[in-house]
C-alpha cells in the first residue's frame, strides 16, 4: 500500500522497504510470484517517470533482486523492458 501512495515521500519510503525485503531471496520469489506482470509495470513505470533519482534508484534495485526469480525475469522480457534497463545503466533517460 505504501509503494502506491500519492504522497511522494511515503511513496518512497514504501519502495525502499519493498526493495530492501526483496534482499531476501526467498522474500524476492514469493513477491515476484503474486501479480508478476502488475509489479513489472508498477516498477517501470516509477522508473521512467519519476523525477526523484532515490525513487528510480531503490526500483531499479527491486528489480534486479526480484530478477533473480525466474518468473519475474521472463516476465520482465516478455514485456521488453530490458531496454529500459540497459539505458538506466549507461546512463541515459528513457
Amino acid at each position: 500500500m505504501l509503494v502506491k501512495s500519492k504522497e511522494p515521500a511515503v511513496m518512497k519510503l514504501g519502495i525502499i522497504a519493498y526493495s530492501k525485503i526483496a534482499d531476501e531471496p526467498e522474500a524476492a520469489a514469493k513477491l515476484a510470484a503474486k501479480d508478476t506482470e502488475d509489479i513489472v509495470r508498477f516498477l517501470f513505470a516509477r522508473i521512467t517517470k519519476s523525477d526523484d533519482v532515490e525513487v528510480e534508484k531503490w526500483c531499479l534495485l527491486a528489480v534486479a533482486r526480484l530478477a533473480l526469480a525466474t518468473e519475474f525475469s521472463n516476465k520482465m522480457a516478455a514485456m521488453d523492458k530490458i531496454p529500459i534497463i540497459i539505458a538506466k545503466a549507461q546512463g541515459g533517460g528513457v
